[in-house]
């Protein structure tokens, strides 16, 4: 049997808007986000990136992936991650919402 393990980069699930950032761990700060934006055109790579999917119903508010502390955040804790549970492979969804210069390091 393999083992598959299904990660998000780029946000966090909050149920109401304003987000209260307190909640969320490791990342509780509303600087480690980007700014409250909602992607709205599909075509402008830099909305895709930094703007945020959901709604004022449900947000899902977009980590920001150009912070280095972030990045090493990241990429410490899917190599642990890979490691602790001894996965044969990681899907990661919602790709294309997180710059393409992060993931070289991500995917080592």
């Amino acid at each position: 049997m393999y083992l598959m393990i299904d990660v998000v980069v780029n946000h966090m699930v909050n149920a109401a808007d304003p987000p209260d950032f307190s909640k969320f761990s490791p990342f509780n700060a509303q600087s480690d986000f980007h700014s409250e934006c909602f992607v709205t055109d599909y075509t402008n790579q830099t909305n895709v990136e930094q703007c945020w999917l959901g709604d004022k119903s449900l947000p899902l508010v977009d980590l920001n992936t150009e912070d280095d502390s972030i990045v090493s955040t990241m990429n410490s804790w899917v190599q642990k991650l890979v490691s602790h549970y001894s996965a044969d492979g990681i899907r990661i969804d919602t790709v294309k919402h997180v710059r393409k210069d992060f993931w070289p390091d991500f995917a080592k």
